[in-house]
């Protein structure tokens, strides 16, 4: 079992047919950030993207619903 501070980020990620609800904590704080990605490859692709380049690359744990 991989502890949750060897992650930089937890991501939850609520699916549906038309569109997917996100949140995502960053380790160590309290803040959470929530918001919807469209459902088609091109912004599912943007939004994953955009966190890589948020985190450098770091381990981010994803939960998918």
């Amino acid at each position: 079992m991989t502890r949750s501070d060897s992650y930089a980020a937890l991501v939850g990620i609520d699916w549906s047919d038309r569109t997917h609800d996100f949140c995502v904590q960053v380790v160590g704080t309290e803040a959470q950030e929530q918001g919807v990605i469209g459902h088609t490859p091109e912004a599912i692709d943007a939004w994953v993207r955009g966190l890589a380049e948020r985190f450098a690359g770091q381990r981010v744990a994803v939960c998918l619903e």
